[in-house]
């Protein structure tokens, strides 16, 4: 894993024609994804990614960030550009499946800033949980 990619964890069905990637939101971690994990594991190779912060490498983040000029961690911009670069880098390394994500609050607002940079990057589709109108409308504003 690259200095500038999120932590994550890769999982289940190496034979699926599907990479799921899961993506928290706050102020879960990537232990939410825990009690459906295994039933998803089964028919999908799963990527659970860690946003910053929640990483357990937490303390090497918080240095890089410094570095970046960013003190009190990435904003929804910068978190959406590590995600998508996380999400690419693994990708690569599977070009015939599907990409897909799986994400809950805050992290469908971000899914949703990755795909609107991105368009028809997740030809696997994309999976929002419990998403805020108040998070979506604030993430459209910062777009503009």
């Amino acid at each position: 894993m690259a200095a500038h990619q999120l932590e994550y964890v890769e999982s289940g069905n190496t034979q699926s024609d599907t990479v799921l990637f899961l993506v928290h939101g706050w102020p879960d971690g990537p232990d939410l994804w825990r009690k459906v994990l295994p039933k998803l594991q089964e028919d999908y190779l799963c990527v659970n990614l860690a946003l910053p912060t929640y990483e357990r490498v937490s303390s090497e983040r918080k240095r890089w960030f410094h570095r970046q000029g960013c003190f009190f961690g990435p904003n929804i911009i910068e978190t959406s550009d590590l995600l998508f670069e996380t999400i690419d880098a693994v990708a690569v390394g599977y070009p015939m499946k599907k990409r897909a994500i799986l994400s809950h609050d805050w992290g469908s607002v971000l899914a949703e800033v990755v795909d609107m940079k991105n368009p028809r990057y997740f030809n696997g589709g994309i999976i929002k949980i419990d998403v805020t109108s108040t998070g979506y409308y604030r993430m459209l504003s910062l777009m503009d």
